[in-house]
Parts: C-alpha cells; structure tokens; sequence
C-alpha cells in the first residue's frame, strides 16, 4: 500500500451513539437535509442507533425520516426514494420503534407484488431495469438481505436477470443514451461495469440469490456469463491496478484510474467477482477478484483516490473512504485477505480524523450512499456492529 497506515485515533473505539453525538447527528434539521432524507440507509442507521442504546438519537431521526417516506417512493429499486430501500428502512428502523414492524411488512408484501407484474424491461434496457440503485439487482439484495425470505419472492428478479444473461455476449444488458461512470458519454450501446449501475451488481444479487436457493444451473450460468465478460474487460492501468472501464466504449490503459470506489473502479468490481465466485464454486473468478483487489491496495493513495467537491464525494459510501472500507472489510472478514484488511484500518482512521467534515455531511445529507448515513454505518459495522444491513451495498 503507498501509504502505511498509522496508530488507530483512540476516539474510533467510541460506540455509534458518541460517533453521532460527536459529528452532530441528529442535530437541525435544514432545508438542504429535507431534501436528502428519504433514503431506506436512515432507517438502516436508526436501527444500528437503537442497538447502541440511544432513544435520544432513534427518536428524534425517526421524527425527521418518517415524514419523508409520507411523500411517496419514486421507484421501485433499493436507493433514490425506491420501494425497495423503504421496505429494508423500514425493517431496520423497527428495532428502534416496534410499531414499524406492521408498516415494513405491508410494503414488503407490495414489493413482492411489484416485482411479480413484470414492472422491467428486456429490451433496450436502462439502468432502472436491471443495476443495484434502481433496478432490479438492487430489489433483488433487498430481498435477499430480509429476515425469512421466500423463495417466491425472489423469484421474479431472479428470473428477469437471468433472462438478460441469456446470451454469451450479454446484448441484452447493453444500454445506449445514458452516462458511463463517471459523468462521461458512451456514443453508442455499452455494458456497463461499475457495481453501482453496471453488471456488476448482477453478480452479487445472483450471489445473493445462490446462497439463499442454492445452485440452480441458469443462475450459475448467468454468473459465469457475466464474470468471462468482466474478465475480458480488465486491463491494467498506469498505477500497476488492475482496472475495468466504467464501460465497454472504452479505457485507456495508458492513463491512472481515479475513480477506484465501491460504485465504479476495482474495488467494487472485484469484490463482486470474488463474491460470485465463490458463491458457484469457481476459483478462477474468485482469484481474478481477490487479486485485482490486491492490486489496488497494494498502491492506495488518499490524494490519488479520494477526492470531489465535498465531503460526500470523498467520504462517503458511492464515491468515497466509507466504501471502499466497506469493501476492504468485507474481503478482509470473509477473504483473509491481508492487503485489504491493510486498507481498511488505514480507512477507518482516516475517517476518524475527519469527524469535523462528517459533520459537515449530516448538516445536508442523511442518505446511504452520498450522505452521514452510509458513513456511520460502515464505521459501526466494520468495529464489530451488525452486518445484516450490508447486502444493501451487494456486500455480506
């Protein structure tokens, strides 16, 4: 790793009740936090807050949250306002307030139905069709991730994703007229690799899927299908990392990639490869992940790999610190594997430094994957908390 890590801040040992007192959170609430609030990842975080034993924290975020949900869900997919994400929300929030045990079972009898009306496309797909954000990976991990899932509820997901593999190529999963990571435009039909909106995310929900049905052939299939193409993607670039292309117009093997996150970049994708390889029983892609991974830890650079124009760019879950600790803990924990968990102490303190920006973040931001949400989630989590919540992130 570029940069070794230092001595843990004695301050990270503190529980998730004084990490939030300590940022801020709940704190005022401000017209810029209304409008990102409405996140499944706040009732995430009430919950981890309840086990800590504080109904000072639980209270007052369940009174800020719950009025955002009021407004309705704008998708049916696990993050932007989505059913999904409600449904995990809610279940997690009820730790903390019981009587949310009725409202989280009635949207998730509503996301069964959902899912069974067909509510995807199959042709000239979007990322609303099939990613982890919006789509149906995403409704597909948040099933997964529910305490005594049926094998009828996952099943229309399952199915849908599987029928998008059906082909070598994957022509299926090929979209046009949409943004490749990182704000860049495809010219023309591209696959697209991030884990938060690529085929990626196909492989932890079919992963997810395995381990709760057990190996059935299509599945398996599907996930070899995705992973040969993944491995046909990788190149390495100028930093020594082996790297993918936020999608398949192109790379430039000539230049660093920046973005190396849980949304795009090396680690995200790797853990996926390593999660689906291991899921099926096929070490040659769980090997390509767990060394791709390797070779990103091996170089890590704050100031080459964290960065954007706030707090949440650099800190946060998508982009930021927080996931690709989140990554690196998962590999270290289920993996063994000693670069990553280099990489996540090194993270975790880095977090722990920047307590003065964390706040920053929950003064505008609560959600999951840009905001104060995700952050302090991963840092409980990855110091012993529960890690039930993390198939939100395709993680375990």
């Amino acid at each position: 790793m570029g940069r070794q890590p230092g001595p843990p801040d004695p301050a990270g040992a503190d529980g998730l009740a004084a990490l939030a007192d300590r940022v801020g959170l709940p704190g005022p609430l401000t017209p810029a936090r209304t409008a990102r609030r409405a996140d499944g990842g706040v009732g995430v975080l009430i919950g981890l807050l309840a086990d800590d034993g504080a109904p000072g924290a639980t209270r007052a975020l369940l009174a800020e949250w719950l009025p955002g949900l009021r407004a309705g869900f704008r998708c049916g997919g696990l993050f932007d306002s989505g059913l999904a994400g409600y449904v995990v929300g809610l279940t997690h929030a009820a730790r903390a307030e019981p009587k949310l045990a009725g409202p989280a079972a009635g949207m998730r009898t509503r996301l069964a139905g959902w899912t069974r009306s067909a509510p995807w496309r199959t042709d000239r797909v979007g990322w609303s069709d099939y990613d982890l954000v919006t789509g149906a990976s995403g409704v597909l991990l948040a099933q997964a991730g529910l305490p005594d899932v049926t094998p009828a509820e996952l099943a229309p997901a399952v199915g849908h994703l599987v029928g998008l593999c059906d082909a070598a190529d994957l022509p299926r999963l090929r979209i046009g007229g949409l943004p490749v990571g990182g704000g860049r435009s495809s010219r023309g039909d591209h696959l697209d690799h991030g884990l938060a909106h690529g085929i990626p995310g196909i492989l932890v929900a079919l992963a997810a899927a395995v381990r709760r049905l057990g190996h059935e052939p299509a599945v398996v299939v599907a996930l070899q299908r995705v992973a040969t193409v993944l491995a046909r993607s990788s190149y390495v670039d100028a930093a020594g990392v082996t790297s993918w292309p936020a999608g398949s117009a192109g790379a430039d093997p000539a230049g660093t990639v920046r973005r190396q996150a849980w949304c795009y970049g090396t680690p995200g994708v790797a853990w996926a490869l390593w999660d689906a390889g291991t899921a099926i029983g096929d070490p040659r892609i769980a090997e390509l992940g767990w060394h791709a991974m390797a070779t990103v830890c091996d170089v890590w650079l704050d100031e080459r790999y964290l960065y954007g124009d706030g707090p949440g760019d650099r800190l946060g879950v998508c982009h930021g610190a927080a996931g690709v600790l989140a990554v690196a803990d998962a590999f270290a924990r289920h993996a063994g594997h000693p670069s990553a968990a280099r990489l996540s102490d090194h993270l975790a303190a880095l977090l722990d430094r920047h307590t003065d920006a964390i706040g920053e973040l929950a003064g505008t931001d609560l959600t999951m994957l840009t905001g104060v949400s995700g952050v302090l989630s991963v840092l409980h989590t990855v110091r012993g908390g529960r890690r039930d919540w993390l198939p939100i992130l395709g993680l375990r």
